[in-house]
């Protein structure tokens, strides 16, 4: 309340503004507080705020936050879009929910959001630190079959899921489709 009766907060853009600080430096309690106090500042929270609360959630690893916060924005009627989805697919990543990441990712077709290459990455790295080398096998898959080319950062993640599972067979004929896509592998 103080931010607006000093005259700081007038108008959304400088919500976001606030909100984005918060998010960088990974104070994410102060950012869903802030979220949820812009109502008594009487400005309505859009799909940016929402996104950026989410990714100030992912970046402290608050996954379940992140997943109430898609919920709510359902609860407001606002459309997640494909920022949100990757913000949290992320927090879920960094914090071994991998079949979380996944049901996000399958949850993103349900509602007509289409999945970037950003989105599959994501569920792909988070299955590659739980060494589900053969759901990240398929994603590689599913990504071209709609028509998503897979980059460096999808075959890296998936050729070290299946390192970690030792499945160096897997990993020898992913990086031989890598390099045929001309690709360059990076430091695995």
């Amino acid at each position: 309340q103080c931010l607006k009766s000093c005259g700081y907060i007038d108008q959304l853009r400088d919500a976001t503004v606030v909100l984005h600080g918060l998010a960088r430096h990974r104070l994410w309690r102060d950012a869903l507080d802030f979220l949820s106090d812009m109502v008594g500042l009487n400005l309505e929270a859009d799909v940016i705020c929402f996104n950026v609360a989410i990714s100030a959630c992912e970046r402290a690893g608050a996954w379940q936050q992140a997943l109430t916060m898609i919920d709510d924005m359902g609860a407001l009627a606002l459309s997640v879009d494909v920022v949100g989805y990757n913000s949290a697919i992320s927090a879920c990543g960094r914090c071994s929910q991998w079949e979380r990441a996944v049901q996000l990712l399958q949850g993103m077709r349900v509602v007509l959001v289409k999945p970037e290459v950003i989105s599959y990455n994501a569920v792909i790295s988070a299955l590659e630190n739980a060494q589900q080398w053969k759901l990240a096998l398929d994603l590689i898959a599913v990504m071209k079959d709609f028509h998503i080319a897979p980059d460096t950062v999808s075959f890296n993640a998936a050729i070290s899921a299946c390192e970690k599972a030792k499945q160096w067979q897997q990993s020898l004929a992913l990086l031989g489709e890598l390099e045929r896509l001309q690709q360059e592998p990076d430091v695995i």
